[in-house]
């Protein structure tokens, strides 16, 4: 853990990588501080090792971390699978985590339908809205579809497109 803290970037990541190494659960705490607070290189060996550990205490630092190492990122938040939901409903909130929450939450499929379809009817967010309509329509699951086919009537336009994308994407009736 004192090797996180070393000015050389080179022992950082191999600090991270040890941490990972031995699954002690204490590491956490110390890999989610280096996941925030160090630079991009440590962030993403930071981000790989999280996801070993599947403990849904790194959901929230992960999601911050999607504007930086977003691909590394949402793979960890999706190996958290249900348990990453709520931190990334907060990323949708978010413009500078919005687009990387969003694919994680669409990565998770039928697992982040029932939370998206709530914030899609009643956060006061519109961002969000759109944000959790643009997830739900890239999700495969008769939910989801239900939940899309009022915004076909909306009169905001971005939940109409929503709507529309995925009822085109899944070859569905009333597209015409």
């Amino acid at each position: 853990v004192e090797a996180l803290r070393d000015k050389a970037l080179p022992v950082r990541i191999a600090a991270v990588e040890a941490l990972g190494e031995i699954r002690d659960p204490r590491a956490i705490d110390p890999l989610i501080g280096a996941l925030i607070k160090d630079y991009r290189d440590v962030k993403v060996v930071a981000a790989r090792t999280l996801a070993r550990f599947h403990d849904i205490r790194a959901a929230e630092a992960l999601v911050q971390s999607l504007n930086v190492i977003e691909d590394d990122a949402i793979a960890a938040l999706v190996s958290l699978d249900q348990g990453a939901v709520p931190a990334l409903l907060n990323g949708i909130r978010d413009s500078t985590t919005r687009t990387g929450a969003i694919k994680a939450l669409t990565f998770l499929g039928p697992a982040a339908v029932d939370p998206l379809i709530e914030v899609a009817r009643h956060d006061t967010n519109a961002y969000a809205k759109v944000a959790a309509i643009a997830a739900l329509a890239d999700i495969d699951d008769p939910r989801a579809r239900e939940a899309l086919l009022p915004l076909l009537e909306a009169k905001n336009a971005n939940q109409i497109a929503a709507g529309y994308r995925y009822l085109i994407r899944n070859g569905k009736s009333g597209t015409e």
